[in-house]
Formats: C-alpha cells, structure tokens, sequence
C-alpha cells in the first residue's frame, strides 16, 4: 500500500480498496444496469444515488463509504 508521507494510504489505496469491496455486488450491480435505460441512465449520471436505489445488497456501511470518498475526492483541487 502506498503511503503518503503523513503515513496515511494515498487517494489511490483507497480508492482501490473501495473498489476491492465492491468486487461481490458487480454481477448483480451488472443486471440492474441492464435490466433498464433507465438504471443505466441513472448510473451514468448519478452513480452515487443509482448504488442507493439499486437492489443488490450493497450494504449501509459500504454505501457510507463510498459517498465519503467521492466527497473527499471531490473537495481536493483538480489536477493540472
């Protein structure tokens, strides 16, 4: 994992860690993504809320923090 210097993990170890947990609910995320234009639409535009509505069991927690990270990730300066 890499550190920043502070010794806390980087914005990308956490994102991949993220996306690690999320590993369990892609095939049923997958379906409900399919199964309408709409849910594709809302995932294309609102993912954050599309992984709320979605019925896949994504629980509370993990919901919780991946909202936290994106708005974290959203507050920091864009890259240029």
């Amino acid at each position: 994992m890499r550190r920043r210097p502070s010794g806390a993990p980087s914005e990308v170890d956490r994102i991949e860690a993220m996306l690690s947990r999320l590993v369990p609910y892609e095939a049923a995320l997958l379906g409900w993504i399919s199964a309408s234009p709409g849910n594709a639409r809302l995932f294309v535009t609102d993912p954050l809320r599309a992984l709320d509505e979605a019925p896949i069991g994504l629980p509370q927690g993990l919901r919780t923090g991946i909202r936290a990270l994106a708005d974290g990730l959203s507050r920091q300066p864009a890259a240029t």
